[in-house]
């Protein structure tokens, strides 16, 4: 889930960068993510975050896996210092009380 949701988090460009994830990379034909709904009057705008529960691909090619409306969530939550490979050190801002290396504190 982390490696997909980094190149997620990447968009069109989601193979650009991924040197750790590579060779999973290189099964997939095809990785487009959907476009987040319009925030509502009262909330603000929603964007796709590097500790996501979730994510939704409309389509996916790859693995022997062809699918529409997709939607990807890990086994259990990612923790927000996780470090998200081929994504923190390149293109993504390291989140708050956290290290690049994915160690330290949360609130």
């Amino acid at each position: 889930y982390a490696a997909l949701l980094a190149a997620a988090l990447r968009g069109p460009a989601w193979r650009s960068g991924a040197n750790t994830t590579a060779p999973l990379m290189a099964g997939i034909r095809q990785f487009v993510v959907a476009p987040l709904p319009p925030p509502r009057q009262d909330a603000t705008s929603p964007n796709l975050t590097a500790n996501a529960a979730s994510f939704l691909l409309t389509t996916y090619q790859g693995w022997g896996i062809n699918a529409t409306s997709l939607r990807l969530m890990p086994d259990a939550p990612l923790d927000p210092c996780y470090p998200l490979p081929d994504y923190w050190q390149q293109e993504g801002p390291v989140p708050d009380n956290c290290s690049s290396n994915g160690s330290g504190t949360t609130m």
